[in-house]
């Protein structure tokens, strides 16, 4: 989460000298940089990290303007609660969906269906998830989505990793920057029309639903 927030990851030496101080130091020289087997072991650079997150918290979260929907079996298998992988995924500027099978879903090429890794037969013909995969959705792992949180790279750079579902019929094109908020006639007519053609099963229109986070506050 503090790595979604904010460019000053310490170390508690930080909280410590400055209660002796009774002031707020300098946070420069208490940064967590050049831990060289953390990064060795989970790929990733904090001074990048650091680097790739400001610029991401300027255009609104590493994840901002996409919908996540987690599917059954993830939390908790081998990743955080419900609760706390909600809060994760919050703090990348997404927002979390509850439901695959609301009636004002909007523009799914703005949905992220998170799985397990590797993902499972349950997940994979869950309710709703092979339809919006067709509509353009994307389908990510939980590793993808820790790699891309600790790397604060965004989705785009690292779409080559995400997974696709076997047999799932090829995406609608969807132009344009994620939105899951978007209104847009153009995409009511392009579900309305293509409706028809969704996976057996599943049929029923789709919404995106969540509360976004409007915590903006430095976290140490």
């Amino acid at each position: 989460i503090c790595i979604c927030k904010t460019p000053n990851i310490l170390s508690v030496e930080w909280l410590e000298k400055s209660s002796i101080k009774q002031q707020l130091l300098d946070t420069d020289d208490f940064l967590l940089l050049d831990n060289e087997p953390a990064e060795k072991a989970y790929n990733f650079s904090m001074r990048e990290s650091i680097r790739n997150g400001i610029l991401a918290r300027k255009k609104g979260g590493l994840l901002g303007g996409w919908c996540v929907y987690i599917c059954s079996g993830v939390a908790g298998n081998k990743a955080p609660s419900v609760k706390e992988l909600t809060l994760i995924i919050e703090a990348t500027g997404a927002r979390v969906i509850t439901s695959l099978n609301d009636s004002d879903m909007l523009e799914p090429h703005s949905i992220m269906i998170l799985t397990s890794d590797p993902s499972t037969e349950a997940q994979r013909n869950e309710f709703g998830v092979r339809k919006m995969e067709h509509f353009d959705a994307q389908i990510v792992t939980t590793t993808w989505l820790f790699q891309t949180i600790l790397t604060q790279q965004s989705p785009n750079v690292r779409k080559s990793e995400m997974t696709s579902l076997p047999s799932a019929r090829d995406t609608v094109a969807a132009a344009g920057s994620p939105n899951c908020n978007s209104n847009s006639k153009k995409t009511r007519a392009r579900l309305s029309h293509t409706m028809s053609s969704a996976t057996k099963g599943e049929a029923g229109d789709l919404r995106c639903t969540g509360k976004r986070n409007g915590s903006g506050s430095m976290v140490f």
